[in-house]
């Protein structure tokens, strides 16, 4: 009943801007977490950066913890090693109704996310006393530098009513395995309008436009929830970058 198209390259984007009806472009958001790293790229002296990223990290880090929505004190966040049918089926049944995105089946997710050879990713789940509110899904990934790396955010869902707290506690969560994994940023690109705030609350910077990030749909005209009218809420996930990054 439908089809996405989600991104482009340069012989691609005219095709898919013809062809399907355009939905926003996907927007890229960085957390960094290694000022240091970035200074030393821009030639800023080792002894200098050092000093100076460390004051940047922790006054960035005081502004999320400021900033970021609290989560209460029932809701935790751990890893999972498989993707289960009981805790995503009910995650599912409490995602926003006004908001369209791609809900892939347990074994589907489990393989895309837990078994693919291109790209391993680890899940972390949130829950509410025994339910589950959210999850998302990382890795980290080289960024070309040397000996640098990134935590690469592929997907993450949230149950309507905990959008807020449980997303801003699995991004918290995600940026701790992050620096403990030596990662100077996290990133991800998404179409997530109700998201977009909470990631910038949670200290992510907006990445600078880029053409290759356009998203487009062909739907049925019989289903009148299948519209490019329609909000949408877009992930890595939907994306064939595996490996690449």
């Amino acid at each position: 009943d439908a089809t996405l198209a989600v991104g482009g390259n340069p012989k691609s984007i005219g095709m898919v801007r013809r062809l399907f009806a355009p939905l926003p472009s996907r927007h890229l958001y960085i957390l960094p977490l290694d000022a240091a790293a970035a200074l030393r790229r821009r030639g800023v002296p080792s002894p200098l950066a050092a000093m100076a990223g460390k004051a940047m990290d922790t006054g960035w880090r005081l502004r999320t913890r400021w900033l970021a929505p609290r989560a209460g004190g029932d809701l935790r966040v751990e890893e999972v090693e498989r993707v289960s049918d009981a805790w995503l089926q009910s995650l599912y049944a409490s995602l926003s109704p006004q908001t369209a995105c791609i809900a892939p089946e347990a074994a589907h997710l489990q393989w895309r996310l837990r078994d693919n050879p291109r790209a391993r990713y680890r899940i972390f789940v949130a829950w509410r006393g025994e339910h589950c509110v959210g999850y998302l899904a990382a890795r980290r990934v080289s960024m070309g530098h040397e000996a640098e790396y990134g935590l690469h955010v592929q997907d993450w869902k949230v149950a309507h009513a905990d959008d807020l707290t449980a997303l801003a506690a699995l991004l918290a969560h995600a940026a701790s395995q992050a620096r403990k994994d030596g990662c100077s940023k996290m990133f991800t690109t998404c179409l997530a309008p109700g998201a977009e705030p909470v990631l910038t609350r949670c200290g992510f910077l907006p990445g600078p436009p880029d053409p290759h990030f356009p998203v487009g749909l062909h739907a049925s005209p019989s289903d009148p929830g299948l519209s490019a009218a329609h909000p949408w809420q877009i992930t890595d996930l939907s994306f064939d970058g595996d490996g690449c990054f």
